[in-house]
């Protein structure tokens, strides 16, 4: 599996329905047993911060 820097997605646009929604400003990390995922999104947007819902994004 490649592996993938969270400075490579930083202040990334996140596309929804191929419109923009915001970028990524942080990411939250679960640790289950033998492997780690993605629980949180941090995404601003216009000067507001939002945090999507927990998704297993790996």
């Amino acid at each position: 599996m490649p592996m993938l820097y969270l400075s490579q997605i930083l202040n990334k646009p996140i596309f929804y329905k191929s419109r923009s929604i915001g970028k990524v400003i942080d990411l939250a990390i679960t640790e289950k047993k033998e492997f780690a995922f993605v629980s949180k999104v941090l995404i601003k947007k216009a000067n507001k911060t939002y945090s999507s819902l927990r998704y297993n994004l790996l």
